[in-house]
């Protein structure tokens, strides 16, 4: 998604990203609210931002709210430390993590860039039964790797 900003020195979220997350997730339920869905934030701060975004869309759609609710079976929001098992028919995967208001963009992805991180990424992209949407705010080719 274009113009995402990652918050470094505040909230260390990318409300913008997340705002998206919260859209797609309405029009999941507004489509196909027979499948379950899952999303699954690179950290617990974007989990949280995509939390307030569908606080605040489930106000306008009650079908959202109740579909999001933390008693529903057919819904889950958790950060990529906390998905263990768990499985839903779409899975929607928010990076969070993009340039700052600056232009900077730090090679630092939170618990990827921990060792085993690449076991936590791969547990995550595998909950989908059906379909998996990325939704990032960064390009490959943004990202330089040092030699």
């Amino acid at each position: 998604m274009p113009n995402g900003i990652y918050d470094r020195g505040g909230r260390r979220d990318n409300r913008r990203e997340a705002a998206i997350v919260a859209q797609l997730a309405l029009e999941h339920v507004q489509q196909v609210p027979k499948l379950s869905l899952g999303i699954i934030a690179f950290s617990e701060a974007q989990a949280d931002a995509i939390q307030e975004q569908i606080e605040i869309l489930g106000r306008e759609h009650s079908d959202l709210e109740a579909f999001c609710s933390d008693s529903s079976p057919q819904f889950f929001l958790k950060a990529l430390e906390n998905v263990q098992g768990d499985e839903r028919d779409v899975i929607l995967l928010s990076v969070g993590y993009a340039r700052d208001d600056k232009g900077k963009l730090s090679l630092n992805f939170g618990p990827l860039n921990k060792q085993g991180g690449e076991r936590r990424l791969n547990v995550a992209v595998t909950r989908a039964k059906n379909k998996i949407t990325l939704v990032f705010s960064i390009r490959a080719g943004d990202i330089r790797l040092l030699a």
